[in-house]
């Protein structure tokens, strides 16, 4: 079974009358099901990572994390989970996962008196003003606090993610509900850009931004790079790319992971106008994180900068990247407290 230690962790309090009986919260993904209770007054408490590839079913994966969980006591009367996909139906598939499941047969498989069911990047967008500066790095412009500015958040993962959250002007803050904004079709901005998503188009049929920025993302750059004059790719993981990027292994490689800072900037530079993001655009996923040095802030930034129009607006805008692993757990719990 490939699973992490349970951990006790707190991640604060909120001012709401306290939990008589835990919830579950759930953040899914097409590698890991991240699981934890929240307690109390809010408290996070259990946390536990388990591969979704060592269970058939989502079911399967919630039996053993509350197996490992029975320490807490009482077992949840509700859930929450965060999935990559469409949420509005009972019938739920996710994208890049192969569980499929029912929203009503779960909640009466596991006897819970509600269960909700939010696109991931709900529960990322709701945890970005919970987050403080120890879960950021600021990888461009100017630092702010949060106030009552639109932010946006993207996140490269398994596919790509993209949320964001709306003030309302009377202290409450409003998701843009779901967002499949990594299936847009990718701009290119140099010929070189160009000659890429050509190849994208003959390999995927459409050369979205999810096909250059996520883990697959990556591999398909450096595909690109090694077999664009008739040379031959090697069979590479993400990380293997990283790696040989940083030690200067391969040229290829370090091509790829620059293409891929700049196209993130690019998309960055997308969300942030779209939505009028003035408070912050935020980067989430693990593959930015794991890439390390071999992620170019400088180009990410120079490229998130590159609209004469817009450049003005563009350049107060802070970038951040969210090193905090449980960030979606936050977003999570405003979910199961509030009800939203």
């Amino acid at each position: 079974m490939s699973s992490k230690p349970l951990k006790e962790v707190s991640l604060g309090p909120v001012e709401i009358p306290a939990l008589s009986r835990p919830v579950l919260i759930a953040d899914i993904g097409a590698t890991n099901a991240r699981f934890a209770m929240v307690k109390g007054a809010g408290e996070i408490v259990n946390i536990v990572y388990l591969a979704t590839s060592d269970f058939e079913t989502v079911d399967d994966a919630i039996e053993q994390y509350l197996k490992d969980s029975g320490s807490i006591g009482s077992r949840p009367n509700q859930a929450v989970l965060a999935v990559p996909g469409p949420v509005s139906d009972d019938l739920i598939k996710l994208t890049n996962n192969k569980w499929l499941f029912s929203k009503t047969a779960l909640k009466k498989q596991f006897g819970w008196d509600h269960i909700n069911i939010i696109n991931d990047f709900t529960a990322m967008s709701f945890a970005l003003p919970n987050l403080n500066e120890t879960d950021l790095e600021l990888i461009g412009g100017k630092p702010k606090p949060i106030g009552k500015e639109t932010l946006g958040v993207l996140g490269p993962g398994s596919g790509l993610g993209v949320g964001g959250l709306m003030h309302d002007g009377h202290g409450e803050w409003v998701d843009f509900a779901f967002s499949e904004g990594g299936h847009i079709t990718m701009a290119a901005t140099t010929e070189e850009e160009e000659d890429m998503l050509h190849y994208l188009r003959k390999e995927f049929t459409h050369a979205s931004a999810e096909e250059c920025l996520s883990g697959p993302g990556l591999v398909n750059l450096y595909t690109y790079f090694a077999t664009r004059n008739g040379g031959t790719a090697e069979n590479l993981e993400p990380e293997e790319i990283s790696v040989r990027a940083l030690g200067n292994q391969c040229p290829h490689c370090r091509a790829a992971t620059k293409m891929f800072s700049e196209l993130l900037g690019t998309m960055a530079s997308t969300v942030a106008l779209m939505l009028g993001a003035t408070g912050g655009i935020y980067i989430a996923g693990g593959i930015v994180k794991r890439m390390e040095k071999a992620f170019d802030k400088n180009a990410f930034r120079k490229r998130f900068e590159r609209n004469v129009k817009m450049k003005d607006f563009l350049i107060d805008i802070p970038t951040y990247m969210i090193t905090s692993r449980h960030s979606a757990f936050l977003g999570l719990r405003h979910v199961a407290l509030q009800g939203v």
